[in-house]
This record gives structure tokens, sequence and C-alpha cells, in this order.
């Protein structure tokens, strides 16, 4: 038996955070979840190594892209998926992929497109 995929999600909307990670733990997914990118950046730096890094688009304190860019510069962390997913479209940084909320058929499918061969 394989372990279950890691998805670290964060996002600052209690509902979207509480609602998107009870969904992913039903989909088979071990999930980490934080409501703000500083949080997520603590928990990388101690060591926490996701499968997979969902980020809301539109974080104020410390931005999605911010995080991403952290990561980047890290060897150990830059090979992490990272995956925007927010209300609004935008551009996202190269190595980062995005997806609209709300489309959950989708969501899965990148899902495990962005996390084959993680485990």
């Amino acid at each position: 038996m394989t372990d279950p995929v890691t998805i670290m999600l964060v996002d600052d909307d209690p509902i979207i955070y509480r609602d998107l990670a009870g969904i992913l733990r039903q989909w088979g997914y071990d999930v980490a979840a934080h409501p703000a990118a500083e949080d997520a950046w603590t928990a990388l730096q101690a060591g926490a190594r996701p499968d997979l890094l969902i980020c809301d688009g539109g974080l104020t304190a410390m931005p999605g892209d911010e995080l991403r860019r952290l990561m980047a510069a890290d060897p150990a962390l830059a090979p992490i998926p990272f995956l925007v997913y927010s209300g609004a479209p935008r551009d996202v940084d190269a190595g980062t992929r995005f997806l609209l909320k709300g489309n959950f058929r989708a969501l899965v499918a990148t899902i495990s497109d962005m996390t084959t061969g993680a485990r």
C-alpha cells in the first residue's frame, strides 16, 4: 500500500479552507491546511514537503506569488508543484498552474496530473 499524496492547502477564507480540505481528505489525500501563506512558509521551512501546494490566488498579507517565489529560490522547495486556485482569472509565474475555484472535476484532474508519480 502506498502512502497518500500530501497536499498543502493555503486559503484565508475559512469556508473554503474547511470545506476544500474536507473534500480533499474524502478523496483520499493527506491535507495540511494553512490560513495564510506565512503559516505555510513556516511549515515548509520546518521541513514539510507536500506533493502539491494549492494556494488561494487572493491572499492578502503574503500573496501566493510571493510564497511561490520564496519556494522557487530554495532548491529543496522549488520542485514542489504549485497550483493557484482562485475565484478570478490571473496570470501566474512560470512553474505555476492556475485553476478557477468551483470546478471540482477540473480540480480532481489537475491534482491527479500534478501528483502523478508522487508516491
